[in-house]
């Protein structure tokens, strides 16, 4: 047996694909038996697990600029308020209230979330990635994800590119199916970092 390519770079040798996954991957002994037991056994095998669609998350793009409530957007907001709403049938919903940079505001719903009262941030701008909603006039999206970042306030024409080094943005984003439990993100996360991870001969 040969090499095997990514791209145009012939990086990694055949014996080097068919070693056990756990020596390339970082990760707990549980999902090294959930992958092998759905037979992802090596590293030849776990980036032969193909997405099932791709989102473009590489240009972001302010609110006013949503045009379908059927696609994703990525979009530069600041967090400025942050509530725990209590229905009256005892559910907890936290609600942010949001700007983009041209001053657009719009709120984000998590349902059943109290750990996320601590961790998400008021004062703290975030890229969210999600499908936008209108209710009664107001921009809403539910159960986005949410990526911290320290990212400039001019947000037109530019790319995510380096204004995070976040994997989940700034690129044209592989999305997974869920496989035993693992979450898409997960994949996403851990077949990127091993891309770049992975020796050239």
């Amino acid at each position: 047996p040969g090499s095997f390519f990514i791209g145009n770079e012939n990086v990694i040798s055949y014996y080097e694909f068919m070693k056990p996954l756990k020596e390339y991957l970082k990760t707990t002994p549980r999902y090294i038996n959930l992958l092998a037991a759905n037979g992802i056994t090596n590293i030849k095998e776990f980036l032969q697990y193909f997405p099932r669609t791709h989102e473009d998350r590489k240009n972001m793009v302010t609110l006013h600029e949503m045009q379908s409530e059927e696609e994703a957007y990525s979009v530069k907001i600041l967090v400025q308020k942050k509530v725990l709403i209590k229905t009256a049938r005892g559910r907890k919903i936290l609600e942010l209230q949001a700007i983009d940079t041209k001053g657009v505001k719009a709120s984000i719903n998590f349902f059943h979330a109290n750990f996320l009262m601590s961790k998400l941030k008021t004062d703290q701008r975030y890229i969210i990635i999600g499908k936008p909603k209108k209710d009664k006039n107001k921009i809403v999206f539910r159960h986005p994800e949410m990526i911290p970042t320290e990212a400039p306030e001019q947000v037109d024409g530019e790319t995510a590119g380096g204004e995070t080094d976040a994997f989940n943005v700034g690129r044209i984003y592989p999305v997974y199916p869920e496989l035993a439990g693992i979450s898409p993100v997960w994949f996403a996360k851990k077949i990127w970092e091993n891309l770049d991870a992975i020796p050239e001969q």
